[in-house]
């Protein structure tokens, strides 16, 4: 059927989308679905919810969205978001519930990363703004409100803005990968907005007859009807401007510091000098890296978690044209990387003190070429990090991640003790969200958030041809101390002691190899 009006224009002068932020906002969306839940359809027992508020134990980590009517206040719709952080069988509802009943292909072996993966639930919507014949109202349709002919044409479409809404919010948390369970219907419904999802089980009762169905970001954005574009722009522009200012998040990334702390002022200085020698020691290879990145006059570099801003210099002294901007979560190291600075002015290089799940201080589109050099190996969060990297590049623009994996660690010959040391440290790490294997996965994660054209190298170094030993040593095992817990700190002292005793050895080697992964930004829908 063709659409002679325009849609976005008239849902947003008779509704308005809100993030249910506040316990008054979100009261009303648990007010909504006690209504439909629990008086309308009775899936659930009103007298669980004395207080006619219909809410779980999942409601406060979730992010609620409402479509909100401008002229009455009443609340139309609501949906949620829930993020999946670890097994997803018990993190997400939908899978609680549905397990049982997958299709075998997905419960003998789940397709879906944990760290991709969101439910959306909890999608109702009024009755008065569902109902074709409002004469036919029962007791429970309670408060109607007169609405216009022009208004009513609209009601069809707060589905498709709900659905909207929680397709922006995976999309700005980098959950491409999405969960229902939901009546049949649904998703038939949907696909005629051209919101596609895909049925994994069958069904079962659960609220009545349900399915879990799963929709994938990029297909959505591939398959959504010309004249709903508008719409979705405008809502991705009011979620995302929200999302961006406002703590807390669904997965309250915003204070997250990962796996790399710094916590006394002593250990701030070790780790500024052995970034120091990193930098000198690396340098002339890093240098062979920037030749081929095709970084082009003008071009607007952003230096992801720069730290001291040594080779963020150095990479601006090399492309005096570029302008670049380094930014880090670690507030002495920004003020270490301003000093640098004034001591060698460089007039195309600038510090923030930013947040990699943030980046307050960077624009939309802004971006031509993001660095991020060993910097996802400390991310709990690297999906809302590879978020705000497609928000802040521009279409077609870069991203180089950089960073390790500890399969490619060589030292030989190796300590007794070398294997408990890694396991330590690895163990520490993963404990504070970091991942020392993460480099195998940057091509994946890049993928699922949405990149394109991704490129993987490995770039190794060795002794004694590219660095001597101890500096082989220093760089890639000293700071580990550092994240190895507290209660073991000692035993890894020792073990630490021990394996520098390999420099007394002539014939000792170390080898490291480095994930070098490049992917382009899709260019920008319109």
């Amino acid at each position: 059927m063709e659409i002679q009006w325009d849609i976005t224009q008239q849902f947003d002068k008779y509704f308005r989308i809100v993030v249910a932020d506040t316990d008054e906002w979100r009261q009303q969306s648990y007010a909504l679905r006690y209504e439909v839940y629990c008086r309308e359809f009775a899936f659930l027992n009103g007298n669980q919810y004395p207080d006619k508020l219909e809410s779980d134990e999942f409601d406060t980590h979730a992010a609620h969205v409402l479509v909100v009517h401008r002229v009455s206040g009443a609340v139309a719709g609501s949906a949620r978001f829930i993020a999946c952080e670890d097994d997803f069988y018990t993190a997400l509802p939908c899978l609680r519930a549905g397990q049982s009943s997958l299709f075998d292909d997905y419960r003998n072996e789940w397709p879906y990363a944990p760290e991709t993966l969101c439910e959306i639930s909890r999608f109702c919507v009024h009755s008065n703004f569902r109902r074709k014949d409002r004469s036919k109202r029962t007791e429970v349709q309670s408060s109607p409100v007169e609405f216009s002919p022009e208004e009513s044409k609209i009601f069809p479409f707060i589905v498709a803005a709900l659905s909207l809404a929680m397709h922006v919010t995976r999309s700005y948390f980098q959950r491409p990968n999405g969960i229902a369970v939901v009546d049949p219907i649904l998703p038939r419904l949907l696909a005629r907005f051209g919101i596609p999802s895909h049925r994994i089980s069958l069904d079962f009762p659960y609220h009545g007859t349900r399915a879990l169905f799963y929709c994938e970001e990029a297909e959505v954005n591939e398959s959504l009807r010309p004249e709903l574009v508008p719409l979705r722009d405008l809502i991705a522009k009011l979620l995302r401007s929200h999302f961006s200012t406002a703590a807390p998040s669904p997965i309250s990334p915003a204070k997250d510091q990962g796996s790399y702390r710094l916590e006394t002022p002593s250990v701030q200085q070790q780790e500024t000098d052995r970034l120091k020698r990193q930098a000198d020691l690396v340098l002339n290879l890093e240098r062979k890296l920037w030749k081929n990145l095709n970084i082009t006059e003008h071009s607007a570099i952003l230096d992801l978690a720069c730290g001291p801003g040594f080779l963020t210099q150095a990479m601006a002294n090399f492309h005096p044209t570029a302008d670049y901007v380094g930014i880090d979560f670690d507030e002495n190291m920004i003020r270490t990387a301003q000093s640098e600075l004034a001591k060698s002015p460089c007039g195309n290089v600038r510090f923030h003190h930013d947040n990699v799940y943030k980046l307050h201080r960077i624009a939309d589109s802004s971006v031509d070429f993001a660095y991020g050099r060993l910097v996802f190996q400390h991310l709990k969060f690297p999906f809302v990090a590879l978020a705000q990297l497609r928000r802040v590049l521009k279409g077609n623009g870069t991203v180089c991640l950089i960073d390790v994996d500890d399969d490619w660690f060589t030292l030989h010959p190796a300590p007794n003790c070398l294997h408990q040391f890694l396991e330590l440290s690895r163990e520490g790490q993963r404990q504070m969200g970091g991942n020392r294997h993460i480099g195998r996965s940057l091509g994946a994660y890049l993928y699922s958030a949405g990149f394109h054209q991704i490129e993987n190298q490995i770039l190794t170094f060795s002794t004694p041809k590219d660095l001597s030993l101890w500096d082989f040593l220093d760089v890639s095992l000293g700071f580990r101390l550092e994240l190895v817990p507290q209660e073991s700190k000692e035993k890894a002292k020792g073990y630490l002691e021990e394996i520098y005793g390999v420099l007394k050895k002539p014939y000792a080697l170390g080898a490291i190899g480095i994930y070098v992964v490049l992917a382009k930004n899709p260019r920008k829908v319109r």
